[in-house]
């Protein structure tokens, strides 16, 4: 019995290393893609496996963004939870889906997985700084501004180092992605009954 609680508190113990050991090397991955660093991309785990844990983490940090207003008590109207976790699994429907369909016409569709592991880990990092910057009194928007200006580097680094694009295939492929946020932006307009420009904070 013994032997068993000591082996699962080490499997416990090893998981948890290497899940911290996955995040710093990706949150170093995230930075050298924004500097054009050509080795960034081997910081990331490209696998199945790393997709999974980046969505998670982006669940995670979306999750604990939405919930921190709520207890500090400068949280929105009441369902505004359920309203930013939905806005953002339509939004990463829609541009996984965009993203493939693009890719697909590249014959490139082995680069998915690649491009939402660094973007998905991007996207972690870039929360992160806003909400840190934000906190600072900068405000909330002008720091989603500074951040999203990186935000766009970061994501034509990846399309260009990560997946390898050319140029043009990175131009058509980053207009796919946004118009696959435009569409996430109708369509939760549609289901709650807002306006689209009310929904582009969320």
């Amino acid at each position: 019995m013994q032997g068993t609680v000591s082996g699962t508190r080490k499997s416990a113990v090893s998981t948890s290393q290497s899940l911290v050991a996955e995040t710093t090397s990706a949150v170093r991955g995230v930075f050298g893609l924004t500097i054009g660093n050509r080795q960034a991309p081997a910081l990331f785990d490209l696998t199945r496996h790393g997709l999974y844990g980046s969505f998670i983490a982006l669940l995670a940090i979306a999750l604990v963004t939405s919930v921190v207003p709520m207890l500090l008590g400068t949280g929105g109207r009441p369902g505004a939870l359920t309203l930013e976790m939905l806005s953002l699994v339509i939004f990463l429907v829609l541009q996984v889906a965009l993203s493939a369909v693009a890719l697909r016409q590249f014959k490139r569709l082995d680069g998915l997985v690649p491009f939402l592991v660094a973007d998905n880990w991007m996207n972690v990092v870039v929360t992160v700084v806003a909400v840190a910057l934000a906190f600072t009194g900068i405000g909330l928007q002008n720091a989603a501004l500074g951040v999203g200006l990186i935000a766009i580097v970061n994501m034509v680094n990846n399309a260009r180092l990560v997946v390898k694009l050319t140029a043009m295939q990175i131009v058509i492929f980053l207009i796919a992605r946004l118009i696959g946020g435009l569409l996430a932006i109708l369509l939760v307009a549609m289901l709650v009954g807002a306006p689209p420009e009310t929904l582009t904070g969320v």
